[in-house]
This record gives structure tokens, sequence and C-alpha cells, in this order.
């Protein structure tokens, strides 16, 4: 057992690798099998790290969130991810102009890595306890 604040800090810090790591294949080109495995196995991981991350989240949204306003909550979460994807793929559009795909893939992992260390060294309370 693990408390959320970990879990989402674990999750967001393996994420980051994962996604960085998605680059790493590109170094064995002359070995397909290889690059095919490596690229598989980052794929397989950022997929599993944010489904943790997000079922925590999920979790502590529905902790902290009264009955009465969940609807409310959850159409404006909603919304907000709704709104993340076309202003990510204008972001990426104009970056990639600028900059190679595989630059942005690691940009976003380290980032990401940045944001969960920050979270984790600040100790920000993200877990909400039951009060009964």
């Amino acid at each position: 057992r693990m408390n959320a604040t970990r879990l989402i800090v674990i999750s967001g810090l393996g994420t980051s690798v994962c996604e960085a790591g998605l680059t790493v294949g590109s170094h064995f080109t002359e070995h397909t099998a290889v690059l095919y495995a490596v690229t598989m196995l980052a794929a397989f991981g950022t997929g599993w790290f944010i489904d943790l991350l997000s079922s925590a989240a999920c979790v502590q949204f529905m902790k902290g969130v009264e009955q009465s306003y969940m609807a409310r909550a959850s159409a404006l979460m909603n919304a907000g991810g709704a709104l993340a994807m076309p202003l990510t793929a204008v972001i990426v559009s104009v970056l990639v102009k600028f900059v190679s795909v595989r630059v942005i893939i690691i940009a976003s992992g380290v980032i990401c890595g940045i944001i969960f260390v920050i979270v984790w060294a600040a100790k920000m309370p993200l877990e909400v306890t039951d009060e009964e």
C-alpha cells in the first residue's frame, strides 16, 4: 500500500522516463528487433504509468469534491482536458517547424519529470483523506 502523494509522484516520474525513453529505440536502427522491443517497452510503460496516475487522481478527485458538486466539477475537468488537446496540437505543430520530433518528445518527458520533482520536493499535499 502506498499513499496517494507517493503514487502520483512515482507515476509522474515513471511517465516522464518512459516518454523520453520512446526515443531510445532510434539508437538501434541496425537491430530492428531491439528497436521494436525498446519502443514497445517504453510505450507500454508510458501507458501503465499514466493509468496509475489517472487512477490515483480520480480517487483523490472523488474524495475531495462534495457529491452535490460532482457533476459540475467533473464537467469542468473534462472541458479542461478537451481544451488541452487542440492547444497541445497547435503548440507541437508550431514547435515542429523549429525542432525535431525527437527533441520535442525528450523535452516533454524532461518537463514532466521536472514538474513531478517539484511536486515531490515541495511536499505538496495531494492526498485527500476521508472525513467521517
